[in-house]
């Protein structure tokens, strides 16, 4: 005969991810850039040979910095970004 299996657990997670930027320009040709962040990946719940094991979700902060240049002509344009998790 088959096996049969009743699971009546679970789970709920709720999150607040914030994420919070501020851009200063120096001129109309030079930005700097700042951003932290706050990442997320859900729990969940499995079962495993009959055991109802939660695993519990996971939180990252990132930060990047960022900086933009352009010559006034319009001849020219410099990106950089740095990220930091």
């Amino acid at each position: 005969g088959g096996v049969s299996l009743d699971v009546q657990n679970s789970a709920s997670f709720d999150v607040f991810l914030p994420k919070l930027g501020v851009a200063f320009e120096f001129d109309d040709f030079r930005t700097l850039s700042f951003t932290i962040q706050e990442g997320y990946r859900s729990g969940f719940t499995e079962v495993v040979n009959g055991a109802v094991n939660v695993i519990e979700p996971e939180f990252l902060t990132s930060y990047e910095l960022g900086y933009k240049a352009e010559d006034p002509y319009g001849f020219w344009r410099f990106g950089a970004t740095a990220f930091l998790s």
